[in-house]
């Protein structure tokens, strides 16, 4: 085998960094041939990906970037699990008697809701 032959040169792929939350970070280019493939914090994405790191959380189930509600705080400001969950169930009584909240608001309260943490 020559010399060019061994510096053929690899494909390369733009990858979408995760944070520990799933939250995209940003972008990288990798060689497909790399130790990164199946490595959590990066999935494969097309070259075009034009998604804006800190807006949009990694859904494996679904195998999509799911959009953040408008609110939700960096991964590094996120209060513990145990105190969110009873903001949300003091915020869910409030709604069920009646009490009305900002657009924001609700769309959290929902978007909670469906949350492993809500779920206990």
């Amino acid at each position: 085998m020559t010399k060019q032959a061994t510096k053929k040169k690899l494909r390369k792929v733009t990858v979408a960094l995760l944070d520990d939350s799933g939250r995209l970070a940003g972008y990288d280019r990798r060689s497909v041939d790399a130790d990164w493939i199946g490595e959590a914090g990066c999935v494969a994405v097309p070259d075009e990906c034009d998604l804006a790191p800190g807006k949009y959380r990694w859904n494996a189930a679904a195998g999509r970037f799911d959009p953040l509600p408008p609110n939700e705080p960096p991964a590094s400001e996120t209060p513990e699990p145990a105190a969110l969950r009873a903001i949300w169930l003091g915020f869910r009584a409030l709604r069920a008697g009646g009490q009305v909240f900002p657009a924001e608001t609700v769309a959290w309260i929902d978007y909670y809701g469906e949350t492993m943490d809500a779920k206990g």
